[in-house]
């Protein structure tokens, strides 16, 4: 009896412990939200670029973006949302010794119906910055403060197209901690960003 209480105890404890290593693994999740604006250009309804307002989701472990530009247009409240881009993330020096930053990139390649090409790169230097809780304390680490970069996309075939889109972004550190803080994925904090924005009058384009 002693024996097995004795088990059974260990048991517990490891169970415990089980429990609270998944709690710190969630207080150090990081879905990374910048906002800021996006210079447009989009050559087949328009020469001259314009600005629109954007928000970025990042996720580093998962080497994602997802990315949302939004304002008037023609008087008209808009959003335009995208997909989910996998692509690559670097995190630290470039060469021994150099800057730290963070880069995001994504190229996309595909000949299926006609001829569709895609890139992004973002890139900034890594500062000490808030990205959650953990009972009550800020939880920091080494992000990317501003981002900066663009995205390019052509399309040729039936309806042919091109765009850029220049961003210029700040770390948005009271949405980042609130998402990270109910564990919440970057796919989940996009569409609360988008339910947002709808709620606000910007549709979709």
């Amino acid at each position: 009896m002693v024996l097995a209480f004795s088990r059974a105890m260990k048991l517990s404890v490891l169970l415990a412990a089980a429990v609270l290593g998944l709690g710190s693994l969630n207080a150090r999740a990081e879905v990374l939200i910048y906002s800021g604006t996006a210079r447009v250009t989009e050559l087949a309804v328009r020469n001259k670029p314009f600005i629109r307002k954007a928000f970025l989701v990042a996720d580093p472990a998962g080497k994602s973006t997802q990315l949302v530009t939004y304002g008037k247009l023609n008087g008209v409240k808009s959003r335009d949302s995208e997909s989910i881009r996998i692509g690559d993330f670097l995190s630290g020096p470039l060469t021994p010794g150099g800057p730290l930053l963070d880069i995001y990139a994504f190229l996309l390649s595909s000949d299926t119906s006609g001829i569709l090409r895609e890139s992004l790169f973002m890139r900034g230097h890594q500062r000490s910055v808030q990205v959650n809780l953990s009972q009550g304390d800020p939880v920091k680490a080494m992000r990317a403060k501003f981002l900066k970069g663009s995205v390019r996309r052509l399309v040729s075939g039936l309806g042919s197209s091109y765009f850029e889109r220049e961003l210029s972004l700040e770390f948005d550190r009271e949405r980042t901690v609130d998402v990270n803080v109910r564990g919440l994925s970057a796919g989940m904090a996009y569409d609360e960003l988008l339910a947002l924005l709808e709620a606000k009058g910007f549709t979709e384009l």
